[in-house]
């Protein structure tokens, strides 16, 4: 019997499991990471939603902001913590090359997976320790919505390359994530195949007519890409849907997003002053701003801003979390603050991108460990800020 028929039969939520590796081996853990990811791995890696550690501090930082793992495997010079470690995952496995030595008290149940074996029967064994070992009741909820705001003040700046990458980031690393764009002229995006049945036209119908049933509509209006594990609405068919939602239909929008039980949603907005920007910034919890580096972003970026803490009060600049995009590493505009904000990361400039064939081609892993971590980080740092 599937893990999945077990989950199912047991009445447990059908979910991805959340896998986590605590291990130093770094040449270890990037073929492990390349196999999750490529369709290598094929359904039976898709189980499985990974996050890799080499430091126990990273462990620490992802716990508090994304929540317990199912599965944790510990190796690399970490065994000798795994009773201090418990806390971190609903199971925790010695992950070496041979069991370590035993005593019958408690620790002796700490299951024993081998570190050097074909990858497919690795998978299939943790596979294995979840059906035995993971029982989770049904509707358990989960950390609560965070709304992540990808905004610029000009167009140009590479804005949804950072939201497709910054989404797909966060789903790699086991969230479950929703992106949807709000601009009027939309283009293809690397994680929905368009259709003849205008899902994004109905969603923003409902958000008009009907905004309270856009939770339980939601899951027959998105598409899940099976790569990234990523959900997402496909492209507006017709820009005048959403040139005409209001302040209140696009707030009402995002609420019912909120409402269908994902732990990120990610929306790309128009880099604009409008009603829809307003509202969507009004309701986020992050906004992540990109500027490139030069004078005319960097100028157009105070002003914004300047002109949003007019709109949305000074704690809306405590939200921004300002990023680089093009960043060549040379001396410019971006060492400088933009409206008292320093940048907290600085995308590369990649030459090939000058001329992509697909949207899929903008996909960059690196930079989806960057700004995953760049948003993660501001979430772990409010956090810890609010317990002081």
């Amino acid at each position: 019997m599937s893990l999945e028929q077990i989950i199912d039969q047991e009445g447990y939520r059908m979910r991805q499991i959340r896998l986590g590796v605590l291990d130093r081996d770094l040449e270890y853990l990037e073929p492990l990471k390349a196999y999750f990811r490529s369709s290598e791995g094929g359904d039976t890696a898709k189980a499985f939603r990974l996050a890799a550690f080499t430091r126990k501090e990273a462990l620490e930082a992802y716990h508090a902001e994304s929540g317990t793992l199912d599965l944790l495997l510990v190796g690399g010079g970490f065994t000798g913590e795994l009773a201090t470690l418990a806390e971190f995952a609903a199971v925790c496995c010695d992950f070496g090359e041979a069991p370590l030595a035993r005593t019958a008290e408690p620790a002796q149940r700490i299951p024993f997976v081998a570190k050097y074996q074909p990858l497919d029967q690795l998978t299939a064994a943790l596979r294995t320790i979840a059906a035995e070992r993971l029982k989770e009741e049904p509707g358990r909820p989960g950390p609560s919505t965070r709304t992540v705001a990808v905004y610029s003040a000009a167009g140009g700046c590479g804005k949804s390359m950072a939201a497709w990458n910054l989404a797909a980031g966060l789903a790699y690393y086991g969230s479950r994530t929703l992106y949807a764009s709000l601009e009027e002229f939309q283009s293809e995006h690397p994680f929905a195949e368009a259709s003849e049945e205008d899902r994004y036209g109905r969603l923003l119908y409902y958000a008009k007519t009907d905004p309270k049933s856009l939770s339980t509509r939601l899951g027959a209006l998105v598409q899940s890409d099976p790569k990234s594990g990523l959900f997402s609405v496909e492209s507006l068919a017709h820009s005048g849907d959403i040139h005409s939602l209001t302040r209140e239909e696009t707030s009402g929008l995002i609420d019912g997003m909120r409402a269908a039980g994902y732990q990120y949603i990610v929306l790309d907005l128009p880099a604009s002053l409008d009603e829809r920007a307003e509202a969507a910034l009004r309701s986020s919890d992050a906004v992540l701003w990109l500027i490139t580096d030069d004078a005319v972003s960097s100028q157009k970026t105070a002003r914004a801003i300047v002109e949003w803490v007019g709109r949305l009060g000074e704690p809306f600049k405590d939200r921004i979390v300002l990023g680089v995009n093009r960043f060549t590493g040379a001396p410019g505009m971006s060492q400088e603050a933009a409206a008292g904000l320093v940048p907290a990361f600085r995308l590369p400039y990649v030459p090939e991108w000058k001329n992509v064939a697909s949207p899929a081609q903008l996909l960059n892993p690196g930079f989806q460990d960057l700004l995953a971590g760049a948003v993660q980080a501001y979430f772990a740092e409010k956090e810890e800020f609010a317990r002081a």
